[in-house]
C-alpha cells in the first residue's frame, strides 16, 4: 500500500529492442574472390549475408519511484546497457513506451557527451548545456564540480589528454552536481580508484536523500545492497525479478555462480585482454596444504591455498597483484595482496611469467559458498583488475567434517564464525 502511494518518476511499459545481425553464410577463398565480391555487394544485396533479428530486451516493464535507488543487475548481453540508453534517449525501443518526470543526466561509458577537443572547463558548460542548465546555474555549480573531480590543475586541459581516470572523475561530477531529477549510471565507477568510488557511491545516497532518482547498473553486489533500495534482476533481455535488494541480488548471485569451478584459466572465450593492462592473467586455481586439487568441497583441516599466474608487462613498485574472497552474497570479506608485508620482504615481480601462491585462513569462515576473484591495482591510480567485475573467479564449499566444534547456535548471524577462548577474571 506505501508503495502504490509514490510518486512515479520512470515508467517503464513494455519496452523491446529489436538488432539485426548479419551473417557471412561461407567466406571467400581467395583475395581476389573477396575483391570481387565486395565490388558485387555495392551493386546488389549479396546472398551470401544471412540477416537474423536479436531481441536485446522483450517485453521489459517497471516503475521507478521518486527518491528511489533502483540497481539493475544481470549478466553480460543481458540487455542492461541498453535499457539505460533507451531511458537516456540514446536509442529507440522498437516496441514500448518509456515515460520520465524531470532532468535526466547519464553517465553510461567513460567519456560520455564529452568533446574531445573542448578543456575540462568548457565540457562542464556543453553538458550543462546539454540538460538545458542556464549558464547562471552551472557557474553557481561549478566549483563544486571541479573539486568533486579532484583534477583542478587539469580543468583547462583538453580531455583528449585526460586518462579513463579524469574522465570518470569530471564526467560523474558534472553528472552528479547538475541537478537532475534522474541520474542513470552504467559501471562507470569501474574505472575509477577504490576513494573516488567510495565518494561517488556516498554522493549518490545523498541525492536519493535530497528526493532524486538513481538508476544504478552494476557487477558490484555489495554497492547495490548497501545504496539500493529495490533491484532488477535481467536475464536474457527479460526482467527475471523485481523487488527487495536482498532477494533479488540473492536469486542473482545462485543463478550466475552455478557455472564456476575451482579453477579458471585464460581462453579467448573467457577473457578478452584490453590493450594497455600492464597484467594479463594466466591461469587462478585452489588446492589444499598437501597440494591435492580442490573438487567443489573443502574441509577445514585441508587448508586452502591459492595459485595465481599472471604475465607481466612491465613490473614496478606502486603494482599490487592478489585476490579478494567474497561470501555467496558477494560481500567482500578481505583482499589479500604481495604488497601486504613491508617492501624488503615483498616478493619481485618480473617482466613475463610470475607464479604465485598464498594460504587462506579457514579456520573463521562459516561453512558455505566463497568466491575468489583476481584483484591487481596500481597504487593510488587505477584499478588494473577490478575484483568486483573480472571474469577471473573461482568458487568453492567450506564444510565441516567434524574437526572444528560445533557452536551453540549453528545458525549464528554474522559474516564469519569465528571460535575464541574465554577465561574469567575473577
Amino acid at each position: 500500500m506505501e508503495t502504490n502511494q509514490k510518486e512515479v518518476i520512470v515508467s517503464v511499459k513494455d519496452i523491446s529492442k529489436r538488432y539485426v545481425i548479419g551473417h557471412r553464410t561461407n567466406s571467400s577463398r581467395t583475395l581476389r574472390d573477396s575483391i570481387v565480391g565486395g565490388v558485387k555487394r555495392v551493386f546488389r544485396q549479396d546472398k551470401k549475408t544471412r540477416q537474423e533479428d536479436f531481441w536485446a530486451l522483450k517485453n521489459v516493464s517497471f516503475d521507478v519511484y521518486k527518491g528511489e535507488t533502483l540497481g539493475i543487475i544481470g549478466s553480460n548481453g543481458a540487455g542492461k546497457s541498453t535499457i539505460l540508453k533507451i531511458l537516456s534517449r540514446i536509442i529507440e525501443p522498437t516496441n514500448g513506451e518509456v515515460s520520465i518526470e524531470g532532468r535526466v543526466a547519464s553517465l553510461l561509458e567513460v567519456g560520455t557527451g564529452f568533446h574531445p577537443e573542448l578543456t575540462g572547463r568548457e565540457n562542464v558548460f556543453f553538458n550543462g548545456s546539454v540538460l538545458g542548465m542556464r549558464r547562471s546555474e552551472i557557474l553557481q555549480h561549478f566549483d563544486e564540480i571541479v573539486d568533486f573531480s579532484e583534477i583542478g590543475k587539469f580543468i583547462d586541459t583538453p580531455v583528449k589528454f585526460y586518462s579513463s581516470g579524469m574522465y570518470v572523475r569530471l564526467a560523474f561530477a558534472i553528472a552528479a552536481h547538475l541537478d537532475p531529477d534522474v541520474l542513470i549510471i552504467d559501471e562507470a565507477l569501474a574505472v575509477g580508484d577504490v576513494n573516488f568510488q567510495q565518494k561517488c557511491i556516498d554522493k549518490m545516497r545523498d541525492s536519493a536523500r535530497s528526493g532524486k532518482t538513481v538508476l544504478f547498473v552494476t557487477h558490484s553486489m555489495n554497492i547495490v545492497e548497501e545504496i539500493c533500495d529495490r533491484a532488477v534482476f535481467l536475464k536474457n533481455g527479460k526482467v527475471e525479478m523485481i523487488g527487495d535488494t536482498s532477494k533479488v541480488v540473492s536469486t542473482y548471485l545462485g543463478a550466475t555462480s552455478q557455472d564456476l569451478t575451482t579453477s579458471w584459466k585464460a581462453t579467448k572465450a573467457n577473457y578478452i585482454h584490453q590493450p594497455g593492462n600492464p597484467i594479463t592473467p594466466i591461469s587462478l586455481s585452489l588446492k589444499t596444504r598437501d597440494n591435492k586439487s580442490v573438487d567443489r568441497t573443502i574441509h577445514y583441516k585441508e587448508g586452502l591455498l591459492v595459485d595465481l599466474s599472471v604475465s607481466i608487462d612491465q613490473p614496478s613498485d606502486d603494482m599490487s597483484v592478489g585476490i579478494s574472497l567474497y561470501d555467496e552474497f558477494n560481500n567482500r570479506l578481505f583482499r589479500s595482496s604481495h604488497t601486504d608485508v613491508e617492501q624488503k620482504e615483498r616478493l619481485k615481480l618480473k617482466k613475463g611469467r610470475n607464479d604465485l601462491s598464498v594460504e587462506i585462513p579457514l579456520d573463521e569462515l562459516r561453512e558455505g559458498a566463497y568466491l575468489i576473484a583476481l584483484d591487481c591495482d596500481i597504487y593510488r591510480k587505477d584499478w588494473v583488475h577490478n575484483p568486483y567485475h573480472t571474469p577471473v573467479r573461482t568458487k568453492f564449499f567450506l564444510q565441516n567434517d567434524g574437526t572444528k566444534p560445533t557452536q551453540w547456535d549453528i545458525e549464528r548471524e554474522g559474516l564469519t564464525k569465528p571460535i575464541y577462548p574465554w577465561h574469567k577474571t575473577d
